[in-house]
């Protein structure tokens, strides 16, 4: 099968917090195993159900500074794995050279 993808998936573990657009409240705990500069692939540490196509904000710590990385997405899979869920989110804009290199 051939690779479609536009930009090229590369793996890291980066803690950071999640907040349901939609939903008000504190952002809940979620580790980032993949990504590109479309995209990225989470791990959602709650048992809270996200539906496909939720509006979802995250804010990753910046390594460099005390500030964090916004960015905004939507989900468009998931599947559970020993009581969490596993998602893909495709950012609502390209990640720069700069939040990218901060993130992988």
């Amino acid at each position: 099968m051939e690779n479609t993808r536009r930009f090229e998936r590369f793996s890291t573990q980066r803690g950071g917090q999640y907040f349901l657009v939609k939903g008000k409240g504190r952002g809940q705990e979620c580790t980032i195993i993949d990504v590109s500069h479309k995209g990225l692939g989470i791990i959602f540490h709650s048992n809270e159900e996200i539906s496909i196509g939720t509006n979802i904000r995250l804010e990753i710590p910046d390594p460099t500074t005390i500030d964090t990385i916004d960015v905004r997405g939507e989900l468009r899979w998931s599947k559970e794995i020993g009581g969490e869920s596993i998602g893909g989110i495709e950012l609502s804009r390209i990640l720069s050279d700069v939040q990218f290199s901060k993130i992988a």
